[in-house]
């Protein structure tokens, strides 16, 4: 082959049978039946590769078989880059482009403020992560973190994720967040050996009056039926009776998972000391982890409280910290030797239900 300016270049022989040999089997047949080149030669089909290589590996312009030409992702939300907790976001990538043909796949994954979970995972993407305008409802105050990859016609992936940042604050009132992960046993061969930990977050009115957990003579307030809001008590009526105002607590968990955030908010607090604590339910034969909990306090959306780390094992309550209202003060709950305030082998069987 001539070149301009009178240079030759000869193709080699060998090298264009290394090139057969890494695009098949090794034995001059094809190892990729859907036709496609082979990840050893060119990785340009993103589609052939798993999508955990995909985003682990990244993928760069050596990548691209059309020279630079590549889908471009973009990422737009209707509501904007700051909302209010559980307010429903509208997320748009079918703005996306690509230079040759139409985006024909879309990958979406949501980095979440301080949970157990992966930094990047689906989850709560509705109807699902692969289409082109899902919905996500943001639970917990923080930053969320949405990224897009976009695929066109030719399954030409997009060089780089379009990344889209929404801060989300807490509701007014008081907003308590609980958050935690396991220290997950397992086995020589990676297998977990234990069964996921049962965190439930408790919020108690002033007047309640539950069994003496801490057992120091007087009733602590925790299962107290209708004056402690946990998930066994979800909604109970503290206020008045007018629906009108938002005067009673309400227990949420997301659907996520196992380990997934909860929160108590109360829109309009009534005068007095409320109290926060996380009980470790022991219900399971099987053998439990340690938990690692952290409690964060919202006042008018304010961040206001923050305890991370707590290691508890099954049968503890965390005796977190009281929220005096109306002046909004958050004071930790120490213990007399200055560590948590932690009671071990609380079980909720005494706990009255209405």
């Amino acid at each position: 082959m001539k070149l301009r300016g009178g240079r030759h270049v000869r193709f080699v022989p060998c090298l264009l049978a290394l090139l057969f040999s890494c695009c098949s089997g090794g034995d001059g047949t094809s190892s990729n039946p859907s036709g496609t080149l082979g990840k050893d030669c060119w990785p340009g089909d993103a589609d052939w590769l798993p999508r955990t290589n995909r985003e682990i590996r990244g993928i760069d312009s050596t990548w691209d078989n059309r020279k630079g030409v590549v889908p471009v992702a973009v990422i737009y939300c209707t509501e904007g880059e700051e909302v209010v907790a559980k307010t429903l976001l509208h997320l748009f990538g079918d703005q996306s482009y690509s230079p040759v043909g139409e985006i024909s796949q879309w990958h979406w994954t949501v980095e979440r403020p301080g949970t157990s979970w992966p930094w990047e995972d689906e989850a709560g993407l509705v109807p699902s992560a692969t289409v082109s305008n899902p919905m996500f409802e943001p639970e917990v105050p923080g930053v969320y973190t949405f990224h897009l990859r976009v695929w066109d016609e030719a399954n030409v992936p997009s060089t780089e994720r379009a990344v889209a940042e929404v801060a989300v604050v807490g509701e007014v009132g008081i907003t308590v967040v609980l958050v935690w992960h396991d220290l997950v046993v397992r086995g020589p061969d990676g297998a977990r050996l234990s069964s996921p930990s049962d965190l439930n977050l408790h919020f108690l009115h002033p007047w309640a009056a539950g069994p003496d957990c801490d057992k120091d003579g007087a009733p602590d307030g925790w299962f107290d039926g209708v004056l402690d809001c946990s998930r066994e008590n979800p909604n109970p009526n503290w206020g008045t009776y007018d629906p009108a105002i938002d005067d009673d607590p309400l227990f949420d968990q997301s659907e996520t998972g196992e380990t997934s955030p909860q929160t108590v908010s109360l829109p309009v607090p009534g005068e007095g000391s409320y109290r926060v604590g996380v009980h470790y339910g022991d219900w399971s034969d099987l053998e439990l982890p340690k938990a690692v909990a952290t409690v964060r306090v919202y006042i008018d959306g304010v961040l206001a409280f923050e305890q991370p780390n707590v290691q508890l094992l099954p049968g503890d309550l965390w005796d977190v910290c009281s929220v005096e209202w109306p002046s909004g003060l958050v004071v930790g709950a120490d213990a007399e030797n200055g560590g948590f305030r932690i009671s071990s082998d609380c079980r909720q069987d005494s706990q009255s239900l209405p």
